[in-house]
């Protein structure tokens, strides 16, 4: 989720918030980003990550993202429902890299 926009033509604030509902199996998300406007994505300029969530390791993991396409979120919310009275809210740095929040 985003903030609210009234047109997909404004810019944002630049904050991704992700929602982590606990549960108790591992669980994967591909999360996909790209212009929306040209067929640009189909030589490579796309934002593509896939997230894990492992109860089990109590860890969340942000693959390295596929694609050449600079997301247009610079920071991720993170926003944990349910996880044993652990307070998961931070937001973090949307990097391309791999890293792991463990809780």
């Amino acid at each position: 989720m985003q903030n609210i926009i009234q047109s997909t033509n404004e810019q944002g604030d630049g904050v991704l918030q992700i929602h982590i509902w606990n549960g108790d199996d591992t669980n994967t998300f591909v999360y996909y980003e790209d212009d929306g406007a040209t067929y640009s994505y189909q030589s490579g300029s796309y934002h593509k990550r896939t997230i894990t969530f492992d109860p089990q390791k109590r860890e969340i993991v942000f693959n390295p993202v596929e694609g050449e396409y600079q997301s247009k979120y610079h920071k991720l919310e993170l926003v944990g429902h349910g996880l044993d009275g652990v307070q998961l809210n931070r937001q973090i740095d949307n990097t391309n890299e791999v890293f792991a929040i463990s809780y």
